[in-house]
């Protein structure tokens, strides 16, 4: 894997590999900066954060494991604290015990989970590696969709960031692009053009909903 990603380095520079994901790093900050002037974070969907957080837990897995360039191994551990911050908030701003009691068991079961997965790693690495990339594909692929559920049903995007989201659609476009002219591994590729057709569907809704809209970004 690593020599079928040096060799596709030989025709495109990997240091643009920076680009995207310093952006997927980035988008979390404005929903970050909404939630905190608002001193809440209904606008943001519990379970599309939880989503969000278990696939770059295991992406940062998968980057490590199977060694992939160094950029994605700095910015998908720094993307992943980002997630954890408005997952935090969440505990925070909300005032039900219930909530603030799920969050914990729920976040602590991955936790245990992807450090038995660590363990596993010692003896098989490339297999961990290439099934946290799977799994990280496959929850990834269902991360927005309780955002986009919860839009619909609420007939509102208040409290929801339009920088955020778009600047995750960006990213998608560029980790899609990017990752076939690097020839990376499908999951990578995969994970750009969902982040991309989601983008599509959330800006229909910003549209449809612009009238709930106090503040953009």
């Amino acid at each position: 894997m690593e020599h079928f990603v040096n060799e596709a380095a030989c025709c495109y520079p990997t240091w643009i590999l920076w680009v995207p994901f310093g952006i997927y790093y980035l988008a979390s900050l404005p929903q970050i900066i909404t939630n905190y002037r608002n001193k809440s974070a209904d606008g943001l969907s519990f379970r599309m954060v939880f989503f969000d957080y278990v696939g770059a837990i295991a992406t940062t897995m998968y980057t490590y494991l199977l060694m992939l360039p160094i950029a994605c191994r700095v910015m998908e551990p720094l993307t992943a604290l980002n997630i954890g911050t408005m997952a935090v908030q969440g505990y925070i701003y909300t005032k039900r015990k219930t909530f603030r009691r799920n969050i914990i068991l729920v976040y602590g079961l991955l936790h245990l989970f992807c450090l038995g997965m660590l363990v596993v790693s010692w003896w098989y690495r490339s297999w961990v590696g290439n099934a946290m990339g799977w799994l990280s594909m496959a929850i990834q692929c269902f991360t927005q969709l309780p955002q986009v559920v919860k839009n619909y049903r609420r007939r509102s995007v208040q409290g929801l960031s339009f920088l955020y989201m778009s600047m995750l659609g960006i990213a998608g476009i560029l980790e899609a692009s990017i990752g076939y002219m690097l020839a990376m591994p499908t999951q990578t590729i995969l994970n750009g053009i969902r982040g991309v057709f989601y983008y599509i569907v959330v800006c229909w809704q910003f549209y449809r909903y612009r009238h709930t809209v106090k503040k953009w970004w």
